[in-house]
């Protein structure tokens, strides 16, 4: 500090207030305390303007020891506007240096070297401490909600500074204005001003908002109820503007299936998503109410028959004993809630697995030939195989859930795989040791294709119907060509499987759509070279007679 009231003070040229000193000076354009003296007392003398100089010139110094460094910048100011004189440039400077003003302190820095000259030996201090102040950098520290945000901070030249909100450690810059961004995936970035003062701490709090993306559901019937997240927000339609992510919307209805779907919202742009309730499947109980009884009481007929002999009265006891038990049985044992596809499902399980029994029975036990090992034991497999596939069904249908098409689907598999393994046997003229391996493989190979294509996709029973009909088709035209080309008959039995496998594959294929909502747009066969879709269509027309028949062809959307 200095101690010493400047001699130029006394000197009769600075006798004379100096009011053109006043002109601002400071950096970045701040007006400084010095530069809007008030107007000296009137009738004040000079002697007494000097007098009052020095005192608070001296009475600045003794406050700055004591430390009460704003009292002495006051004191300071006081003596400079009672005669100007630049020590106090010097004095203020470091008082405001000790108050952390540190852009304060360069400019009376600063002013100090602009007044004194070059010729004056604290000039160069005051010049190499404001230099120093100058480079000390601003400490920025930054917290948001939620944390760990990215933080750029940048000006003209580029990015001058990175760092992480809410990790503790400050951000140094330089001196000037700088530009801030705050980012958080998901969450709406802030941009904010930030102008940097040297050696100055700087401490924000920003709460970010996410971003949110707008939502319309619309739901089918109009009295069903919308839930997100389990939370119920609106009866047949719901808009509203959502934070990014994925949602979990739940429609119910009276009446109705309740169906799931998720929804990811995306960033200000519309999600529009519409789900249709479908009523509740067809109960199967009536149909196994009537079937049970029928297949039980047939395969215990034919196993009492065995037993007892045809004509026996015992057998035909047992056989009534066994259908009411069967129909007693299915009537308290079947629950409503078994749809009609969960009933094909048994039902046809019970006839494969009746059928594999007797095959496996024949080719195992008989070697090929059921005439060779009697009735009973094919009968008897053929019961034991029933009852255990009916078993697994009654265990799995749940779990699986069939519809009426996945279900004839599987059955339609098994009866063409055995029609296939008839084929085969006929054309390679095999005897009759073979027929039943033949049956046999070629029974599962087509159950397992069409639980492969039931496990990939849900099929419906008109399209199962369509591929059943051009095999149908396909089989009786291999037939018709092969008998209008006098060919023999190892000839018919080729044109005949040929015929059948065109047909199987001809009607899976051109009912890949049968059961899709197809849109222009997305459901695509072929296109013209207009751009139009065309897609498969079913119907129905007259023949010549007048009569209805069934018609397939293409058709497109304009």
């Amino acid at each position: 500090m200095r101690r010493r009231f400047q001699q130029m003070t006394l000197r009769l040229s600075l006798l004379v207030v100096l009011v053109s000193s006043g002109q601002a000076r400071a950096d970045e354009g701040t007006t400084l305390r010095v530069d809007s003296c008030p107007e000296p007392l009137a009738g004040l003398r000079d002697e007494e303007a000097t007098n009052s100089a020095r005192d608070n010139y001296d009475r600045g110094l003794v406050l700055y020891e004591e430390g009460d460094f704003q009292g002495a910048v006051d004191a300071f100011v006081t003596s400079y506007c009672a005669r100007a004189h630049h020590a106090s440039f010097y004095n203020i400077g470091q008082s405001y240096e000790r108050l952390l003003d540190f852009e304060r302190s360069i400019q009376y820095f600063q002013r100090y070297v602009d007044e004194a000259g070059a010729d004056d030996p604290d000039a160069k201090k005051a010049s190499l401490r404001a230099e120093v102040l100058r480079n000390l950098p601003a400490q920025v520290r930054i917290a948001t909600v939620p944390a760990g945000a990215k933080i750029t901070i940048q000006n003209a030249a580029g990015i001058r500074a990175r760092g992480v909100a809410n990790s503790g450690e400050e951000i140094e810059i330089r001196q000037g204005n700088y530009t801030m961004r705050i980012e958080l995936l998901g969450y709406e970035p802030i941009v904010r001003d930030l102008i940097a003062k040297p050696g100055v701490p700087y401490a924000y709090y920003y709460s970010l908002e996410p971003k949110r993306g707008r939502v319309q559901i619309t739901a089918t019937p109009a009295n069903a109820r919308i839930f997100l997240d389990d939370r119920l927000v609106g009866v047949g339609q719901y808009s509203d503007v959502l934070s990014l992510g994925s949602y979990k919307v739940t429609v119910e209805a009276p009446g109705r299936l309740s169906r799931s779907e998720d929804l990811q919202v995306s960033y200000k742009d519309l999600t529009e998503i519409g789900i249709e309730l479908a009523p509740p499947p067809v109960s199967g109980r009536r149909t196994l109410l009537i079937a049970a009884p029928i297949a039980v009481g047939l395969l215990g007929g034919a196993a009492m028959t065995e037993l007892f002999g045809q004509n026996s009265s015992l057998a035909v006891a047992g056989s009534l004993g066994i259908t009411g038990l069967a129909f007693g049985g299915s009537y308290y044992g079947i629950p409503d809630t078994v749809s009609r596809g969960d009933a094909w499902f048994m039902l046809e399980s019970a006839v494969i697995g009746a059928t594999e029994g007797a095959l496996l029975a024949s080719t195992l036990v008989c070697s090929g030939n059921a005439d060779s090992c009697g009735d009973r034991v094919v009968t008897g497999a053929a019961l034991a195989g029933g009852i255990a596939a009916t078993g697994l069904a009654v265990l799995t249908y749940k779990r699986l859930a069939f519809s009426t098409g996945d279900a004839a689907l599987l059955g339609s598999g098994a009866v063409w795989g055995i029609g296939t393994g008839a084929l085969f046997h006929a054309i390679f003229d095999a005897d009759s040791r073979t027929q039943g391996p033949l049956l046999l493989i070629g029974m599962n190979i087509g159950a397992l294709t069409a639980a492969g294509f039931v496990a990939h996709s849900e099929v419906s029973l008109r399209r199962v119907a369509i591929i059943d009909l051009a095999g149908v088709g396909g089989l009786l035209g291999g037939v018709s060509f092969a008998e209008a080309t006098a060919r023999d008959g190892e000839s018919v039995q080729n044109f005949a499987m040929l015929g059948l496998i065109a047909g199987l594959t001809a009607g899976t294929f051109l009912t890949r759509y049968l059961d899709e909502e197809v849109a222009s747009d997305t459901k695509k066969i072929s296109a013209d070279s207009t751009g139009r879709s065309w897609v498969p269509m079913l119907g129905a027309a007259e023949d010549a007679s007048g009569g209805q028949v069934l018609s397939y062809g293409f058709g497109t959307r304009f």
